[in-house]
């Protein structure tokens, strides 16, 4: 039976000291839960104990000298970071969407029987590429859109109309492409997503998969 003061009294199988001063420093670092009603501690004691609080002082050192703060301010200054990191993201995310609206106007339309097939290759980031496919989706449509990332290779991005969902698929399409093309990809009935080769040849490649 071991017992810590008055509050605790287990038996137990592997402590194997005299006292529990013998421990040294104790330092729990993880917490989760194992069942309903129980959870479980993991901790360092001793020397590794010690060695863990001198690894995060260093951690908190570095963080102090690339803010040029004590350490009671990391916190304040990361939070801080942080939230200027959300608002440059929402600024990049409505540059995205202006950027999907000057192109809207740029996409190519085949017509197909009974629907349209919406085309272009544009110098956007996969980010915008998905934006302007919101902008152009229509029930009746399917949007092949496609941006250069390097030399003649690019990221592309189909997705079908509910209305033609059952005659098309969009990752049977993305398959075929890049059969043809060289590259690979991903998706479902009604997205689909990928890597292809040789973009200068996609076109001709559209009017033999749709």
């Amino acid at each position: 039976m071991i017992s810590v003061g008055d509050f605790s009294k287990e038996l137990c199988g592997g402590t194997h000291v005299d006292k529990t001063g013998d421990i040294g420093l104790f330092l729990i670092v993880k917490e989760e839960s194992v069942s309903a009603g129980t959870r479980r501690i993991e901790a360092f004691v001793g020397e590794r104990a010690v060695k863990y609080v001198q690894e995060n002082m260093g951690i908190l050192y570095q963080l102090a000298e690339i803010f040029k703060v004590g350490y009671s301010e990391i916190p304040k200054v990361v939070s801080k970071k942080l939230e200027e990191i959300r608002g440059l993201e929402n600024e990049i995310e409505k540059l995205y969407g202006l950027l999907a609206d000057l192109y809207s106007e740029k996409v190519r339309v085949i017509e197909r029987d009974g629907y349209k097939v919406k085309f272009g290759i544009f110098p956007l980031p996969k980010e915008a590429l998905r934006k302007l496919g919101d902008r152009i989706q229509e029930g009746k449509s399917a949007i092949i859109l496609a941006s250069e990332y390097e030399k003649d290779r690019g990221f592309i991005h189909i997705r079908l109309g509910r209305e033609v969902l059952g005659n098309l698929s969009a990752k049977d399409i993305m398959f075929k492409i890049a059969e043809r093309l060289g590259g690979g990809g991903g998706g479902d009935e009604v997205k689909a997503e990928g890597k292809i080769r040789n973009l200068r040849d996609l076109e001709g490649v559209i009017e033999g998969v749709l």
